[in-house]
């Protein structure tokens, strides 16, 4: 009996040990706390837009003493995300650069979480339905440039993963209402997977930031998914203006 019971004991030692280890492990290794809340200038406000007979959501900020014909820069979260999310998973990132440098930020929520990008494949909701995000983004950009009197020359849009592949697809079809894009973390579909029309007037400027050992958006493409970094730059120098692409990568993987 002695015997029985120590071994039980270990065992149940044991295995309170591994859950302790995992737990410690999963903590360690995916769990981050939140960032502090900066002081800002300005306020978070949250609006609403009805496009194509859908309601569509957003946050905006703006500083205490934005100038007039101030630059607007679009922010897109990704996959199964939301502008609260993305706000936090930058640390208010945004925010503080548009208080230190005179900008306007817009968070837009995309519908059910994610976008509609370039790729016909996706399984997403958006994709299904052929939710038209480029016009609620650029019916987005219309109503704040004259609300808030940012300058209509200057709209930008960035956005990571699902966001950076939507960015593309705003590079690529309103090269005339986004001055520039940034990707991150993001690809161009294969030409099997892909459902962007280019408009005929070239696009926009570009910057791509992928990480090199990124294991959902590969730096070197993946079949049937998307291209490599490098050929979705080139795919872009036939169309954006000179000495316009920018690629920049590193060496850690970047998260969904």
């Amino acid at each position: 009996m002695r015997l029985l019971a120590r071994l039980l004991f270990w065992s149940v030692a044991g295995l309170a040990m591994v859950v302790a280890l995992g737990a410690g492990l999963f903590f360690y290794l995916l769990w981050t706390p939140a960032p502090a809340t900066p002081h800002l200038t300005g306020a978070l406000t949250h609006g609403m837009i009805e496009v194509a007979g859908r309601r569509r959501t957003y946050s905006f900020y703006a500083p205490e003493s934005l100038s007039p014909g101030a630059p607007l820069v679009v922010v897109m979260h990704g996959a199964d995300g939301a502008s609260a999310a993305i706000r936090i998973e930058t640390g208010y990132g945004f925010e503080r650069l548009a208080d230190k440098y005179g900008f306007a930020v817009v968070y837009p929520n995309a519908f059910e979480g994610n976008w509609n990008a370039c790729n016909i494949e996706g399984g997403h909701a958006s994709s299904r339905l052929n939710i038209d995000d480029v016009t609620f983004l650029t019916a987005l950009v219309d109503k704040l440039v004259p609300d808030i009197g940012v300058d209509r020359r200057r709209v930008f849009a960035t956005g990571v993963s699902l966001g950076g592949q939507m960015a593309y697809r705003l590079a690529l079809e309103a090269p005339s209402r986004f001055r520039a894009v940034a990707a991150v973390a993001a690809g161009l579909p294969t030409p099997d997977n892909f459902k962007c029309m280019p408009s005929s007037l070239g696009a926009s400027s570009v910057m791509i930031m992928n990480g090199v050992e990124d294991p959902l958006n590969p730096f070197n493409g993946g079949e049937g998914f998307s291209y490599s970094v490098s050929i979705s730059m080139e795919w872009f120098v036939p169309l954006a203006h000179p000495l316009s692409i920018s690629l920049t990568s590193t060496v850690s993987p970047v998260c969904r």
